[in-house]
């Protein structure tokens, strides 16, 4: 049931994503990562493991239990991952 339901709510699954990112590494430091990742690729192409590398590269903090549980699986992560 939560696995049709995250299929037809694409985007609150990852609206919750961003807001656990934002909880595991701060406030401040979200916003700079979000901030400071369009300059990263600077008119290239870019995927979902170098915004990964990126933030973790930023923020100090691994990030790989976030990204696999709100990205890559398909069902929402019950509780959060952080």
């Amino acid at each position: 049931m939560i696995a049709a339901w995250k299929a037809a709510q694409p985007s609150v699954s990852g609206h919750q994503g961003r807001y656990e990112m934002r909880e595991i590494v701060g406030g401040d430091m979200f916003f700079a990562i979000l901030k400071g990742w369009p300059k990263e690729p600077a008119y290239g192409k870019a995927s979902v493991a170098n915004f990964e590398e990126y933030a973790e590269k930023v923020s100090g903090k691994s990030l790989s239990a976030l990204f696999g549980a709100w990205l890559f699986e398909p069902t929402v992560p019950a509780g959060g991952c952080g």
